[in-house]
């Protein structure tokens, strides 16, 4: 049995995955067996960075980290709030995040 990582990326592939499986078993026909398929990762590095790994070409990833990859993360985090929260609410979240980084200052004056 392969052994997978415990991340929320293979979480979302295994649910894809089984609702699948549940709507082809329904009709009387069988899935392929579950491929995970690694997207990359990101993580913040602070306010104003991060750190990407993207898949490549013949199994292969490219790393890079700053500006682009800061706005890859901001922006796969609003799909996220919108999935779950919905767009507007999602909207709104973002727009305190905004005002909240331009009202308080940038390090901790306590």
């Amino acid at each position: 049995m392969l052994k997978l990582p415990a991340t929320a990326q293979v979480a979302h592939q295994q649910a894809a995955y089984l609702v699948k499986v549940i709507a082809t078993s329904h009709q009387g026909g069988s899935a392929a067996a579950f491929k995970y398929r690694p997207m990359g990762s990101l993580v913040s590095l602070g306010p104003q960075s991060a750190a990407a790994e993207l898949p490549a070409p013949k199994r292969r990833f490219i790393t890079f980290s700053g500006a682009l990859p800061k706005f890859f993360y901001d922006s796969l985090q609003f799909l996220h709030r919108a999935a779950l929260l919905g767009r507007v609410h999602a909207v709104t979240l973002a727009l305190a995040d905004f005002l909240r980084k331009t009202t308080t200052p940038p390090v901790k004056l306590h």
